[in-house]
């Protein structure tokens, strides 16, 4: 069944927590499309990784068989207060609505169905009502993938990056994630430089001399990484990993668009193709990745050099190290979450270190 996506409407009170993905709720939420039909009981579980947000699967019953969708996925708040302030200082939460509002519909990634977005910017309440992806399987970011399944990433990158390609009408949607609110570059980076000594110190006993001695340069040179982002921009996902990706047969479904912006697509790449593969097999297999991504945006008209292509590749490298920084200090601390970031950081720093990638800084 087809559901066009909601807006949110008059007097329709937004779930603060997914306690609140009621019978009553969904009913209302989900009228306009299924002609007023009632949902009478539902069965929630919760499912993904996620930290910043709570996500669960709604097995519905209905008053009138099929009267509806049998199961969606649905995404609230965070009941975490550290996982609420970061996502509302990130802005999070409003920017995967817009996203699915206003935007997917503009683009050829495949990412599921939207039956209702809403979001309330003075609360920063919000619900994303999504297509199931069943039986697809989420990628695992700490086991990595293949070089197939990473090839199937970089297919929907192209999908995602092309369409909007040095679009500067993104720039009317305030997408900025690295510059929010009209924040400069280098003043952002000022603002998250504080953030690499309290990684150092939490995780102390985790890095190797080498990862502790590149986080340590990465937060000293944080100012001209950030001030000074070469090459076309165009609409990015700027989380595009293994947890938010859902593996079908022959294509893969992209989730979590909470850091959407108008931003730098090879940033996207090299953090994927970094942060998914084991060393080894990435630098068997980065290239033949990078060639399909730079003939993928050919085959769609985008003219882009490959000595460019690959050299703000490899510039980007640090984008793993720079988001486990970020988000480990913003979120909810969990033993997977520091697992996680140990992994991101750790491919990172090691991709960064064979790309030589400081020498492009």
């Amino acid at each position: 069944m087809t559901l066009p996506i909601t807006k949110l409407g008059d007097g329709l009170p937004l779930p603060s927590s997914a306690e609140d993905l009621t019978a009553d709720w969904l009913t209302f939420a989900l009228a306009e499309h299924t002609g007023g039909a009632r949902v009478t009981a539902v069965h929630a579980e919760p499912i993904g990784t996620g930290q910043v947000a709570e996500t669960r699967r709604l097995s519905l019953s209905w008053e009138s068989a099929d009267a509806g969708p049998a199961v969606i996925v649905a995404k609230v708040p965070s009941t975490n207060p550290v996982s609420l302030t970061a996502a509302k200082t990130m802005r999070n939460y409003e920017l995967e609505v817009i996203f699915y509002r206003d935007l997917a519909g503009t683009v050829d990634v495949n990412c599921p169905q939207c039956f209702f977005a809403g979001h309330d910017l003075q609360s920063d309440a919000f619900a994303l009502l999504l297509a199931d992806q069943a039986p697809a399987a989420q990628g695992d970011q700490l086991g990595g993938c293949s070089p197939e399944q990473a090839a199937l990433g970089v297919t929907e990158l192209v999908g995602l990056h092309a369409p909007r390609w040095n679009d500067v009408s993104l720039e009317e949607l305030d997408l900025a994630w690295l510059n929010r609110g009209g924040m400069a570059g280098a003043a952002f980076a000022q603002l998250v430089t504080g953030l690499f000594p309290a990684f150092l110190e939490r995780y102390a006993d985790r890095l190797t001399p080498e990862l502790a001695q590149t986080v340590s340069w990465l937060g000293e040179n944080l100012t001209p990484y950030l001030a000074n982002r070469p090459g076309p921009r165009t609409l990015t996902h700027n989380d595009f990993r293994l947890d938010n990706l859902l593996f079908g047969v022959n294509r893969v479904a992209v989730v979590d668009f909470q850091t959407v912006s108008y931003g730098y697509p090879l940033a996207d790449l090299s953090y994927f193709v970094g942060g998914s593969l084991l060393a080894e097999a990435r630098a068997m297999h980065e290239q033949d990745l990078v060639q399909q991504y730079h003939q993928g945006l050919a085959a769609r008209g985008i003219e882009l050099a490959w000595n460019d292509c690959w050299d703000w590749y490899r510039r980007y490298a640090f984008e793993g190290l720079l988001m486990a920084v970020m988000a480990s200090m913003g979120v909810e601390r969990t033993e997977r979450g520091d697992e996680m970031f140990m992994v991101m950081a750790q491919r990172s720093s090691t991709h960064a270190s064979e790309l030589k990638s400081a020498d492009l800084i």
